[in-house]
């Protein structure tokens, strides 16, 4: 079961990770032969440096 992390900078809506998320899945569904079930995608979001 491929686990994607993804770590960005705070403050992107809902609407663009969901995207991501989209696009990542379908991209290693179509690579692996895997069902989307079986794909996690989670989002670490951290604060820019100054």
């Amino acid at each position: 079961m491929p686990f994607v992390n993804i770590t960005l900078y705070e403050g992107h809506p809902k609407e663009r990770k969901d995207e991501i998320a989209r696009r990542v899945t379908e991209t290693i569904t179509e690579v692996c032969k895997l069902p989307p079930q079986a794909v996690w995608v989670v989002f670490n979001e951290v604060t820019p440096p100054d």
